[in-house]
C-alpha cells in the first residue's frame, strides 16, 4: 500500500527545507511506495479550512499524526515537541513510525 505524504508550510518557513529532506529520507529508505507532496498556505481562511497548526504540517495519507487538539490554527511556525527535544521539525523516530506502511505496523506488536 502507498503511502502519500503532504507537507504544508507557510511561505519563508525556516524549517520547510529539513522537514522535506527528512520525509524524503525516510520514505527512500523505507523502500516503500510513495508520494511526497508539499502544500504552500497563504491565507488565514486556508489555514481554518485546513485545521493547519502551522508550518510545517506533515500529513500522512491526509492525516496529522502530530495533531494537537489544542494547539491554535493558523498562519504560524510549528513546533514538535518530543521527550528529548523541541523543534520546528518533527521528530526522526515518531515520523518513521507513522510512516511504516500498515502491513508492516500489523506485525508488530502493541
Amino acid at each position: 500500500m502507498s503511502v502519500e505524504v503532504t507537507i504544508q508550510y507557510v511561505e519563508g518557513c525556516p524549517h520547510m527545507d529539513a522537514t522535506y529532506k527528512l520525509v524524503a529520507e525516510i520514505l527512500e529508505s523505507r523502500r516503500s511506495p510513495g508520494v511526497l507532496r508539499t502544500r504552500l498556505v497563504n491565507s488565514v481562511k486556508d489555514a481554518e479550512n485546513l485545521r493547519f497548526q502551522g508550518s510545517p504540517t506533515v500529513l500522512v495519507n491526509g492525516k496529522d499524526p502530530f495533531l494537537d487538539p489544542n494547539a491554535p490554527v493558523g498562519l504560524a511556525c510549528r513546533l514538535y515537541v518530543s521527550a528529548e527535544t523541541t523543534s520546528g521539525v518533527p521528530p526522526r523516530e515518531e515520523l518513521e513510525q507513522v510512516l511504516l506502511e500498515p502491513s508492516q505496523r500489523q506485525n508488530q506488536p502493541p
